[in-house]
């Protein structure tokens, strides 16, 4: 059975670094981007069932991404998280198109679960 894949568009390096390791124990296949351009290429090339997007990212095209990854042919499962403080930035991502938008205390209670299946 191939391993399900998810594509990340993140800044963050130690929370790079804990998706990559939650997503090794429960085989599926992680590939990070850092720009738009990026991440846009790895959907393509991956076809992801999953994407991870850093709202927090020190970049103005976190939004973009969001909507880049809902209406791509793979239809994948939007995640996103940020400070828990930046409520409109969450809900902004929400009319965007995100699935889960997260604080970012809760993405890593939330990652087993989601790549388990189990949410």
């Amino acid at each position: 059975m191939p391993a399900k894949k998810c594509v990340g568009f993140l800044s963050d390096l130690i929370f790079e670094s804990k998706i990559r390791s939650t997503a090794g124990v429960f085989n599926v296949e992680f590939k990070s981007a850092r720009s738009l351009g990026d991440f846009e290429k790895n959907l393509d090339e991956c076809s992801p069932e999953w994407t991870i997007i850093d709202l927090n990212a020190t970049r103005s095209d976190v939004l973009e991404a969001v909507g880049l990854a809902k209406r791509h042919a793979s239809a994948p499962r939007v995640l996103a998280f940020c400070s828990h403080l930046d409520s409109e930035l969450m809900e902004s991502a929400r009319q965007a198109g995100a699935d889960d938008v997260w604080p970012r205390s809760q993405l890593a209670s939330q990652l087993p679960l989601v790549f388990g299946g189990k949410v």
